[in-house]
C-alpha cells in the first residue's frame, strides 16, 4: 500500500506556491523521456522553498542531487517513482537532510546573492 500523501494540484497560479510549499516536504521535477530541460525554474522556487525533490531530468541537475538535494528517478517508471517516494515518506530523517541542503543551495542560487557575487566580480574586472 501506497502512503496517501502525494496531493497533485495541477497549474497554481505563482501567488499561490508559498503556501502550498509549506505544506510540502518534497518537490517533483518529472519530465519526459527525452526532455531538453536541465534546470527548471520550478526546481530553484523548491530549494528556495527548502524542498528536497525527485527529478526525472539529469545533465546540470545532477550536481544538485550529488550534494544531497534531490533523487533521480528515470522517467517513464512511475512503479520506481511510487517505490522512491514510498521509501522517502518512510525515512523522515532523509527527507529532513534532503530539505536541509535544499535550503543551504536556495540561499546560494538567491537573486541578492547572485547579484552581489555579480557585482563584486564586475568591480574586480573594472579595478
Amino acid at each position: 500500500a501506497y502512503p496517501e500523501t502525494l496531493v497533485f494540484l495541477g497549474k497554481v497560479a505563482p501567488h499561490e506556491l508559498g503556501p502550498i510549499y509549506a505544506q510540502a516536504q518534497i518537490g517533483l521535477c518529472s519530465y519526459a523521456l527525452g526532455s531538453m530541460v536541465e534546470m527548471p525554474v520550478k526546481l530553484f522556487d523548491y530549494l528556495a522553498a527548502g524542498l528536497g525533490f525527485v527529478t526525472s531530468l539529469d545533465g546540470e541537475i545532477d550536481m544538485l542531487i550529488a550534494e544531497g538535494a534531490g533523487i533521480y528517478c528515470q522517467a517513464g517508471h512511475p512503479d520506481i517513482l511510487a517505490k522512491q517516494l514510498t521509501e522517502l515518506a518512510n525515512d523522515p530523517g532523509r527527507v529532513k537532510q534532503m530539505q536541509h541542503v535544499s535550503r543551504l543551495l536556495g540561499e546560494r542560487f538567491d537573486n541578492r546573492q547572485q547579484h552581489d557575487n555579480y557585482s563584486k566580480f564586475i568591480e574586480r574586472l573594472v579595478s
